[in-house]
């Protein structure tokens, strides 16, 4: 079931209770008033497999690139030292 959470506007009291989505939950447990709102709940953001096929794609690209660079970063130091010397 889910977790809603809820906010008393009277006395401010604040409760997160399991209930179908159907229900709503109107006296607060602490004043006895009908002033309880619905508050919203972040939800979970979770990847979706796709993504993370591309996500692993993209940074076994990115590693592919990276080490190319350095390569080519070693190259250029040899360069420069054989033209100091």
């Amino acid at each position: 079931m889910p977790r809603y959470s809820y906010e008393c506007k009277g006395c401010g009291h604040e409760l997160e209770i399991s209930h179908s989505y159907k229900e709503r939950l109107v006296n607060c447990p602490e004043c006895k008033e009908d002033e309880l709102i619905k508050l919203l709940n972040n939800p979970i953001n979770l990847p979706h497999k796709k993504s993370l096929k591309r996500n692993k794609k993209t940074g076994i690209l990115v590693e592919k690139a990276i080490e190319e660079t350095r390569q080519e970063i070693k190259k250029d130091k040899k360069e420069l030292r054989k033209r100091v010397k």
